[in-house]
């Protein structure tokens, strides 16, 4: 069996995965998937307190917490170092932390603007840069980028996160362009509403959110199921692609 001939969906069992933003919502529901799955899981975000919780919850799982700030160059590069420590490769790579703020550009506040774009769209960069050596040694690997809606679509007061999500959006793209040849496959989710703490008080699960009749909020458990069933395709499946879980066109 090739790169180019992945044969039948195969296990993420013992696969090494990075994930970041992974102390709550999508993020941490990604961990506990992954981790009941098999896999070996570096568990990423800036939350130490949160971070402990997880690991304390999913003791006997091979999960490793790492603090950090996706936002930092060194602290990717950190992130990935201790992963070879502990697992000795890097096999997927889920860049997911992001950070939202709603303002009119009239009324915003800069530094949270900046911040945003700095969280969600530079801090995807820089960890997708760091685990594109490692995987390459490795002979492949995956990287998805969770995206959103407003990447593809404008949401009014939503420019900051909106412009950042467009940027993982057109990163994705790029970079599959890029690493194909080296057996790395990149990918974007656009998870659709999910009930998150960022979106606590807006979303209730089972319930569509206001101005989208057609939606129905998800928990991220379910976004981690897709995510768990997506990697199981290993690597030499899709590639440049958006998968969205959306009941509406982006």
């Amino acid at each position: 069996m090739t790169q180019d001939d992945p044969g039948p969906a195969a296990s993420v069992e013992g696969k090494v995965v990075i994930v970041t933003g992974a102390s709550r919502g999508i993020g941490r529901a990604c961990v506990v998937a992954l981790a009941e799955a098999g896999a070996r899981v570096t568990a990423v975000a800036r939350s130490e307190e949160q971070l402990e919780c997880l690991a304390d919850s999913l003791a006997g799982s091979d999960v490793r917490a790492v603090v950090a700030d996706v936002g930092v160059p060194e602290d990717n590069e950190r992130m990935v170092a201790e992963t070879l420590d502990s697992f000795g490769r890097v096999d997927v790579a889920i860049a997911n932390a992001g950070i939202e703020t709603s303002a009119r550009v009239a009324a915003s506040d800069p530094q949270e603007w900046i911040a945003t774009l700095t969280t969600n769209a530079v801090g995807s960069y820089l960890t997708a840069r760091a685990v594109l050596p490692p995987m390459r040694d490795n002979g492949g690997g995956q990287i998805l980028f969770v995206g959103s809606g407003v990447g593809h679509t404008p949401a009014f007061g939503l420019s900051a996160y909106g412009a950042s999500k467009a940027a993982v959006s057109h990163l994705s793209a790029t970079l599959a362009q890029e690493v194909w040849r080296w057996g790395i496959d990149v990918n974007e989710l656009v998870p659709g509403p999910v009930a998150t703490d960022m979106t606590q008080g807006r979303f209730e699960v089972g319930q569509p959110p206001e101005h989208l009749p057609s939606e129905r909020v998800k928990a991220p458990e379910a976004v981690a199921s897709f995510v768990v069933d997506l990697l199981r395709l290993g690597p030499g499946g899709p590639t440049g692609q958006v998968f969205s879980l959306a009941r509406r066109p982006l």
